[in-house]
């Protein structure tokens, strides 16, 4: 499965809510897993989006707790839902590659 599956990170967005995450605490996996998968260093990496298998928002949750709900004042999910929209948003509508299979999975060859 290494050899053949293959993931595309979207490359939109800025510091520090997406294209990171934090590499030393309890979350810390999710900021290794994003920055392996955009540096490369990942047999999981795709080098073209026609590759891919999969396609990765690198959305870091831990960092949007961390610079959005900070300080917290609500246990709302609104600003969170807003904002992952909104990135969806900028990516679906700048990339043919966003839904592509309209809902559909189709097998490849």
């Amino acid at each position: 499965m290494e050899k053949r599956f293959k993931i595309w990170v979207y490359r939109e967005g800025e510091k520090p809510l997406v294209h990171g995450g934090p590499l030393n605490n309890i979350y810390g996996i999710e900021g290794q897993f994003l920055d392996e998968m955009e540096q490369g260093n990942s047999p999981f990496a795709a080098s073209h989006p026609d590759e891919a298998h999969m396609f990765l928002l690198p959305i870091s949750v831990a960092y949007i707790i961390n610079y959005v709900y900070r300080p917290l004042v609500t246990y709302s999910r609104d600003e969170l839902h807003r904002l992952v929209r909104d990135y969806v948003g900028v990516v679906a509508d700048k990339h043919p590659y966003w839904n592509r299979s309209t809902g559909y999975l189709r097998s490849r060859s």
